[in-house]
């Protein structure tokens, strides 16, 4: 059958407005993203800033369904990386949507994410070798007890040393936030009439599954291969490799992380759900236009990502730094493989992440900076830009030092660092903090000895350069993963990568 083509974006605009409202309730203060699923736990939409919780959202839905089948009414809760989560900073909350007609019959569910540094515990600032250590995990279990948020597990969580009351209100806000957007929900699907709505929500999906088909097909058939780094895990392993070969034959698309190195005992593993992030949101960039999020759009292609590897961990292989770094590697990896097989507009490696985790007693801050994106053809990277998956505002100098006993010394571009080409790549960051306060610093930065790489002989980016500056000990440039003890007075000084430039560089003219 046909349906009609107003109709069906009306739904999608409608659906995508009452999730959009339960995410802005919680900004600017939490990072959050919401969705909406179906009874089989398949995604409908999902709002949020950064792409690679939009697969974790729907793989933490089935995984807790598995467990638990959310009552009328109640409140379901977890943060288990390995139930379909990404860090145990990350709670996510989710709720049944229940027929008017048919009371018991559970026909949707709504789900919100909210990310809180502060629930990682007091070793979350070091370098972890397990997921207990980075947090206390939560598996699927009811929020409520006897109508309120159960005491113990509050008890359980603030541990890490958030404020009880803070978090308590925070839960309940949530829990009230998801219960009016399944009541908009349900009303949305009455207005509409349940047939309507329901074949518009299987056309959405096959509209976005159709899309990203359209934009894989791009892709000649063939198999292409590359490889990327992670330079060390801050414990002694080094040289970890992501091994990744796309192969294209017609209508089907693989990504094969066959060959890639076992996971590792520092915090440097993705599980799954991460790596598919990951390559949704790169395969995505490939679009033209934007397309609807949803579980159509997951299945144009297929990913080999073997068990206990460095891009599928098994319990209990710590997780922070993969969220971060690691991630960011798979999308290296996957880039260069475009780049050899789509030599058109596709940008080159970007300078990925720089991520690092400050500690003052009960306080983390955790910064986030911008780095150099990779130039393209036509045109060149951006610089000091979120361009990976980490796509969040960046807090402003003044509230950092607001918040934090914290003082900016310098914040701008770092000039020349983007690679040389007809096209280059762009600038990284340098910014200086100095530190008015005892702390400590995680550095789980990558890209120090491995520079990203341009394309079709454009050179490569400037690496990431982290320089402390210590009252005691002098001037000294840190080429590793570490974790350092700042006293007050001392400063760092963080370069940040620039990206790969694109094509030989003209030759000057006579």
């Amino acid at each position: 059958m046909t349906f009609d083509s107003f109709l069906l974006e009306r739904q999608r605009l409608t659906i995508n407005k009452i999730v959009s409202a339960c995410v802005k309730s919680f900004e600017p203060d939490i990072e959050a993203h919401g969705a909406v699923l179906d009874s089989k736990g398949d995604l409908i939409d999902v709002v949020g800033p950064n792409p690679i919780h939009y697969t974790c959202i729907e793989a933490t839905v089935k995984a807790t369904k598995l467990y638990l089948v959310p009552k009328i009414g109640e409140t379901l809760i977890t943060n288990d990386p390995y139930s379909g989560n990404t860090r145990l900073c990350d709670l996510v909350l989710i709720q049944g949507v229940f027929g008017r007609q048919q009371a018991n019959e559970l026909r949707y569910y709504v789900a919100l994410q909210l990310s809180i540094p502060q629930l990682l515990n007091k070793d979350a600032g070091s370098l972890s070798v397990s997921v207990e250590e980075e947090g206390y995990r939560i598996p699927p279990t009811p929020l409520e007890q006897n109508g309120a948020i159960n005491p113990e597990l509050l008890n359980y969580l603030c541990q890490s040393k958030i404020n009880y009351d803070d978090l308590s209100r925070l839960l309940e806000k949530a829990r009230q936030t998801l219960k009016t957007c399944a009541q908009e929900f349900l009303a949305l699907e009455t207005k509409m009439g349940r047939d309507t709505f329901v074949q518009g929500v299987d056309q959405l999906n096959k509209y976005s599954e159709k899309m990203m088909r359209q934009a894989l097909r791009e892709i000649p058939d063939g198999e292409y291969e590359s490889s990327e780094t992670v330079e060390n895990d801050g414990l002694g392993n080094r040289n970890l490799r992501i091994q990744c070969k796309l192969l294209v034959q017609g209508e089907n698309t693989l990504i094969s992380f066959l060959g890639t190195s076992k996971q590792t005992k520092g915090p440097f593993n993705c599980n799954y759900t991460i790596t598919l992030g990951a390559c949704f949101w790169l395969f995505r960039s490939l679009l033209k236009r934007e397309i609807p999020v949803n579980a159509g759009a997951f299945k144009s292609f297929s990913i080999e990502a073997p068990d206990g590897t460095l891009v599928n961990a098994k319990y209990p292989g710590a997780l922070l730094g993969g969220y971060y770094e690691t991630s960011t590697r798979i999308i290296d990896s996957l880039r260069f493989v475009l780049n050899k097989a789509l030599p058109v507009d596709f940008p080159t490696q970007g300078g990925g992440s720089s991520i690092n985790i400050f500690k003052f007693n009960d306080v983390i801050f955790e910064d986030r900076l911008g780095t150099g994106s990779g130039a393209t053809k036509n045109y060149a990277g951006s610089s000091a830009i979120f361009n990976e998956l980490q796509n969040w505002p960046a807090l402003l100098i003044e509230e950092i030092e607001n918040r934090f006993p914290l003082q900016v010394l310098h914040s701008a571009p770092r000039l020349d660092s983007g690679g040389e080409g007809r096209c280059l790549g762009g600038n990284g960051l340098s910014r200086a903090y100095k530190f008015l306060a005892e702390g400590t610093v995680t550095l789980l930065t990558d890209r120090r000895q491995n520079k990203p790489r341009g394309s079709f002989g454009g050179g490569a980016g400037m690496a990431q350069e982290v320089t402390l500056i210590s009252q005691s000990q002098g001037k000294k440039t840190i080429t590793e993963k570490a974790v350092i003890q700042i006293h007050p007075g001392d400063s760092i000084i963080i370069n940040t990568a620039g990206g790969g430039g694109w094509g030989k560089k003209a030759e000057p003219e006579p």
